[in-house]
């Protein structure tokens, strides 16, 4: 009834167990190359011609397609060896694969990092205050507290092309609180500079005397004071404040909801940017080209100190770092991009894979009798420049009038240590390091550590900061981002190794192999031609004897 299951069913029988698909494989191993034989065979005694004629000369059809055949593989593997050893050819098709086309490899990992940073937090505790303000001590203590360190997780969101090699998006962040990297808790409770209160003075100097009479009266209705108690978590993360919530009317559109150190940077940012996705230009590969629809800032008085061209610092063009050049990062909360610098070769992943360690320029802050060159990061409207050691971000911080530094006033103005007791500005590393992929220029290992502080710009008629010297830089926090290469995620070290160790295997193998295989057809070439011309002289030979005996030459 059913002939082939019968059939299947004695070959079991026959082959004790075997399946079906191991005898026919058997088979076709132990008969394949018998049979392959055979059909070459027959191919070459019924198909192809013994003798082939090129302009009138006889040739054997085998030696013509044999030095065919080696010609096209000497040609081939020659083109092939001149391109991988003399052009960059293979490179860039390496670098290619960087490009951030839609849902390309390189374009998901970019969407959504799987690598994420640690964000350790230092805070100022002030932990005089009291006695500060009653006369009792002439300096205020600073304890550093931390760190508190949180994991971000970012994502590219709204992302659209507007022309073939660019992208523009909007990011957004959030931050776990990470208790087991920490070293202190999200409860503890500290005293540090009320960011509302500063920052409301500051907003009323220039005003008319009843406006900073109001805001005087202002501060003792909502009890508000110069210095803030405030636990660790809500001052980092965010926290509702009285007086934040009465200013927010008359401050800039895409204020945050609340106030603290992380809070502008927790959801999605309202900034859109467009960067380069490198298709055309990998010179301009992941440079951010617009910050909301402008190719430069309006903050400064020049060119070069508004122009937002620089990376984010996870990428980088990789030309530019193969050949050891400044690079720059685009840094929003600092108003502006910084600069790097190569310092030296090292390696990551423990030493197995090598790197380019680039960093900060020391005098990054330095005044402008040092460098020239920070003068058009001055004050547009009054000259003033701040002391060496200190940046202004005030124009995009909300009007706040914040400032960054080098950890605890690092290579600053004396000056700016004089308030205080407690900080140490020769006594710890503050390097700020990116360890980037020295051919594909993506950051593998880096730790980027600055301090912000706030000024008090005293107004006239507010009491609650009478106690204190207008113009003072209050330090608020270390704020040190760090992605650590022994915390690298699997899919991030599997492509480290691709393009480390593979690809450049594969092109060594290629380079190589093509040479060797150029080399080899082009002698098996030249032997076969000579076994051609001794086979002719001899013909020829055997034709002059056959003339000899009587015969002629045939022309």
């Amino acid at each position: 009834m059913y002939p082939d299951l019968e059939r299947y069913n004695d070959c079991d029988a026959e082959y004790r167990g075997n399946s079906f698909f191991e005898q026919n494989c058997n088979q076709i191993f132990t008969k394949g190359p018998a049979l392959t034989k055979d059909f070459l065979g027959k191919v070459n005694a019924e198909i192809v011609p013994k003798k082939t004629y090129i302009f009138g000369r006889e040739f054997k059809t085998k030696r013509i397609l044999l030095t065919t055949g080696l010609s096209l593989l000497f040609s081939t593997s020659l083109f092939v060896a001149i391109v991988t050893w003399f052009t960059s050819t293979f490179d860039n098709f390496v670098l290619s694969q960087m490009v951030l086309k839609n849902n390309s490899d390189a374009f998901r990992m970019w969407q959504k990092p799987s690598a994420k940073a640690i964000y350790n937090i230092y805070i100022f505790n002030y932990t005089n205050i009291d006695d500060y303000t009653n006369g009792y001590v002439d300096k205020l203590n600073l304890n550093e507290l931390g760190p508190y360190a949180y994991e971000e997780t970012l994502e590219r969101i709204d992302i659209s092309f507007p022309t073939d090699d660019t992208i523009s998006f909007r990011e957004k962040r959030s931050y776990n609180f990470m208790p087991r990297l920490s070293k202190g808790r999200e409860s503890d409770m500290l005293v540090v500079p009320n960011l509302a209160v500063i920052g409301g003075s500051a907003a009323t100097k220039t005003q008319g005397y009843f406006t900073r009479l109001a805001y005087n009266g202002i501060l003792s209705a909502l009890g508000e004071d110069a210095f803030l108690k405030i636990t660790a978590g809500p001052l980092i993360t965010g926290y509702k404040d009285k007086l934040y919530e009465l200013a927010k009317t008359f401050l800039p559109e895409g204020t945050p909801d609340k106030m603290g150190l992380m809070a502008s940077k927790i959801g999605e940012s309202s900034s859109i940017f467009t960067i380069n996705t490198g298709e055309r230009d990998m010179n301009n590969y992941a440079m951010v080209q617009e910050v909301d629809g402008k190719s430069e800032l309006d903050y400064f008085s020049g060119n070069t100190c508004n122009s937002v061209k620089g990376t984010d610092g996870a990428l980088q063009p990789p030309k530019l770092v193969q050949s050891k050049q400044p690079l720059y990062y685009f840094f929003p909360q600092a108003c502006r991009r910084m600069p790097l610098n190569f310092e030296k070769e090292t390696t990551v992943l423990n030493g197995k894979v090598p790197a380019y360690q680039y960093v900060h320029p020391e005098d990054i802050f330095d005044s402008v009798e040092e460098k020239p060159e920070n003068g058009c990061y001055c004050n547009m409207e009054n000259g003033q420049c701040p002391l060496k050691g200190v940046f202004n971000v005030t124009m995009c911080n909300y009007d706040a009038p914040m400032f960054i530094s080098h950890p605890h006033f690092h290579r600053a103005d004396p000056r700016l240590l004089e308030p205080f007791t407690g900080l140490r500005p020769n006594g710890g590393d503050y390097k700020t390091y990116f360890k980037i992929h020295p051919t594909m220029g993506f950051t593998m290992s880096a730790k980027n550590s600055l301090q912000v502080n706030v000024q008090l710009q005293k107004a006239a008629n507010v009491a609650k900061l009478d106690a204190f010297e207008d113009g003072m830089i209050f330090p608020v926090a270390i704020l040190e981002g760090v992605l650590d290469d022994n915390t690298l995620p699997q899919d991030i070290i599997n492509t480290i190794n691709l393009v480390t160790f593979t690809a450049p295997t594969i092109k060594l193998a290629i380079q190589y192999g093509s040479l060797l295989t150029s080399i080899i057809t082009l002698v098996s070439l030249v032997l076969v031609l000579r076994r051609k011309s001794s086979n002719m002289q001899r013909s020829h030979t055997d034709r002059l004897i056959r003339t000899n005996e009587g015969y002629y030459v045939a022309s």
